[in-house]
């Protein structure tokens, strides 16, 4: 049985524009409401060790009047706010699946974070893609209240995860994960080693099946084949 976020997804991908992202991050959200799993992220992405926080606030989609430099306003995806002690903290969270940076986006986020710090939080900026994409902050003069700026992909949040798997809540949300394959794994098993292993034959194979009649057939009724890099999708 599909997890129940994937099935109210189900009912919401017909929609004109696939909200997969909106979708993500607010069943996430509430994961970073307890402690433990809070202390545990900072703990993993962001060096971060504290003994105790509390006060903790998570807000999605909270919107940023635009600052005097800024051609737009700002909607961090996930907004998290605690206190650790006396130090009051501010987390600004972006989630991507496969869409780009908007324009200078992580950008405003951080000039955002910067006037927070100003007022004496510490702040933090989190970029979450599910593909490796390497960003840039043009950072401020005030090093002592700068914002860190910490970037990870959706499988390295999801391994973090899987500790917290007998939580029933964290336990469907790591399922809704595996279901849109944001689990990809970086250990070879195998079967890996061993499809490796038979790459060559497979390949001559491969070639097989696409030249002699069937190369002769596809060219007179499709035009000359693809290159040589795109033979699997050819076939």
């Amino acid at each position: 049985m599909s997890s129940t976020f994937k099935q109210i997804y189900n009912l919401l991908k017909h929609t004109e524009h696939s909200p997969i992202e909106d979708y993500l991050t607010e069943i996430a959200a509430p994961i970073f409401e307890k402690e433990e799993i809070l202390l545990s992220f900072l703990k993993r992405f962001a060096n971060k060790h504290f003994l105790d926080i509390h006060d903790i606030k998570v807000a999605t989609q909270k919107t940023y009047v635009k600052l005097e430099t800024h051609l737009s306003d700002s909607r961090p995806d996930l907004v998290i706010t605690y206190r650790n002690r006396d130090e009051r903290h501010l987390i600004f969270i972006e989630n991507k699946l496969g869409s780009e940076e908007g324009y200078l986006q992580l950008q405003r986020y951080y000039d955002h974070l910067q006037r927070h710090a100003i007022s004496n939080y510490k702040t933090h900026l989190f970029y979450i893609t599910q593909y490796y994409d390497p960003k840039n902050i043009e950072k401020g003069k005030n090093k002592k209240n700068d914002t860190s700026f910490n970037q990870l992909q959706w499988y390295e949040v999801f391994n973090w995860l899987k500790q917290f798997e007998d939580d029933f809540y964290c336990k469907q949300v790591i399922k809704y994960m595996e279901e849109i394959r944001l689990n990809k794994s970086r250990k070879f098993l195998p079967q890996d080693i061993y499809a490796i292993q038979n790459m060559s034959k497979t390949i001559t194979m491969l070639d097989d099946c696409l030249g002699g009649k069937v190369n002769e057939s596809f060219t007179r009724f499709f035009g000359k084949p693809k290159q040589w890099t795109h033979r699997t999708y050819q076939l």
